[in-house]
C-alpha cells in the first residue's frame, strides 16, 4: 500500500475491523465500510439504491484521501 500509495482499505460491515484499521493507521489510509446488499443501510431500499450509495461512499472516501 505505500509503495503504490493505496489509502483505502473496503471491507463489509460483518468483518471485524481490527485489522483493516491497524493497516490504514500504519499507511495513513482510511478503513471504508461499504454495505454488500439491498437493506445494508436505509438508503438502500433496491439494487440501484444500492450501487448509488456504494459509489457515491468510494467517491468521497476517494476524494477525502486524495494527496495524503
Amino acid at each position: 500500500m505505500k509503495r503504490q500509495n493505496v489509502k483505502l482499505i473496503l471491507v463489509e460491515p460483518y468483518f471485524d475491523l481490527k485489522t483493516p484499521e491497524s493497516v490504514a493507521r500504519a499507511v495513513g489510509g482510511q478503513v471504508l465500510t461499504m454495505p454488500p446488499s439491498v437493506g445494508g443501510v436505509k438508503e438502500a431500499t433496491d439494487f440501484v439504491g444500492l450501487f448509488d450509495y456504494d459509489v457515491a461512499l468510494l467517491v468521497n472516501a476517494i476524494k477525502a484521501t486524495a494527496g495524503r
